[in-house]
């Protein structure tokens, strides 16, 4: 057995799910995250969890000044309100806007032709074989001294 792990068909996969998603959400969004931290936003909402920028930041492993930009548009398109948390001044509770609540399922409809689309012709036991690879991935990449730690080149 080979023991290389081919990281460039990793980079391509991301690569192929990200313009999958950007062409699938360009009648809504310019950039498939707007969609996905809407999700991301509305699923804690269900389950009264409060969420704030750093939580966003963690969930799609972007940098604050990406997640504030991200946010600002949000904000500005009328999708989410900020609000000062009551514990902490230092911190803006997000929450979705009635315009963002209706889109929600438009956009779980999006990102499902995404997932069918990509995942067409694999049978069911080649995908929970394809996703215990990647949790084993996700779990040694955690493992590792620095994760989670941005650097720059």
């Amino acid at each position: 057995m080979d023991d290389k792990f081919d990281l460039f068909a990793s980079f391509e996969l991301s690569d192929t799910i990200v313009e999958s998603l950007d062409k699938n959400m360009s009648n809504i969004f310019s950039n498939h995250l707007y969609g996905l931290c809407l999700l991301f936003i509305h699923a804690n909402e269900k389950k009264n969890n409060k969420i704030y920028q750093k939580d966003l930041e963690k969930e799609f492993s972007i940098k604050s000044s990406t997640a504030s930009d991200i946010l600002n548009y949000l904000e500005k398109e009328n999708y989410i309100v900020r609000t000062t948390s009551c514990n902490d001044s230092r911190y803006k509770e997000l929450s979705l806007t009635n315009k963002a609540n209706r889109m929600i399922v438009d956009i779980k409809k999006i990102i499902n032709k995404t997932v069918m689309t990509l995942t067409k012709d694999i049978s069911e036991e080649d995908k929970k074989t394809f996703f215990k690879v990647i949790d084993k991935i996700i779990e040694n990449g955690k493992k590792e001294e620095n994760y989670g730690k941005h650097f720059k080149v």
